[in-house]
């Protein structure tokens, strides 16, 4: 099973916004509006259906930041299906089958999910961040995008092609000794 990368920065600020406003997402220096859905497409990211996506969550400038994940695995991504914004988690809540959190930076300034997009849906997430300050803190600052699977991929895999190569050559050794047993008959 191969992965797809993707990266998208936790922005703590925007610039000329309001002071002290609540950190977005931004995808290769374009902010992302809160009710703008991630999609995640294998289809159209060109990768099979059995692959999935590395989704990176990466603090800007996190040198000059003063927020951080939370060093809590299991409430640094809380996910659950939706479909409108109102759907983003509040409380603890995973789709373990889905969506989970492969690897965490000890410091706090990025953290790595796996999503298998193996069904059409929508879901919502929400990643807390906490001071650098005081990490072990539950008064989360959240950030809260949402996304759809949209369930896509090229047909076939490895194992896929192989059945079929299997399939193939039985075929194949089958016409081989039809045609044998057909020249010994006419002899």
């Amino acid at each position: 099973m191969a992965s797809k990368g993707r990266t998208y920065e936790i922005v703590e600020a925007i610039t000329g916004g309001p002071p002290g406003a609540k950190p977005v997402l931004s995808h290769k220096g374009k902010i992302i509006p809160q009710d703008q859905l991630l999609i995640f497409n294998k289809t159209n990211d060109n990768i099979k259906k059995t692959d999935h996506y590395r989704v990176r969550f990466d603090i800007n400038k996190f040198n000059q930041s003063s927020l951080r994940f939370t060093p809590n695995k299991s409430d640094a991504l809380w996910v659950k299906l939706g479909t409108d914004t109102a759907a983003c988690p509040t409380s603890a809540c995973h789709l373990p089958d889905t969506f989970w959190i492969d690897d965490m930076d000890p410091a706090g300034e990025w953290i790595d999910v796996i999503n298998m997009d193996m069904a059409q849906q929508e879901f919502w997430f929400t990643l807390n961040l906490v001071p650098k300050s005081d990490p072990t803190s539950t008064n989360y600052v959240p950030v809260d995008p949402g996304g759809g699977n949209q369930n896509g991929g090229l047909p076939g895999s490895r194992s896929d092609f192989s059945a079929f190569g299997t399939f193939a050559a039985g075929l194949g050794v089958g016409a081989l000794a039809y045609i044998g047993v057909q020249m010994l008959l006419a002899q």
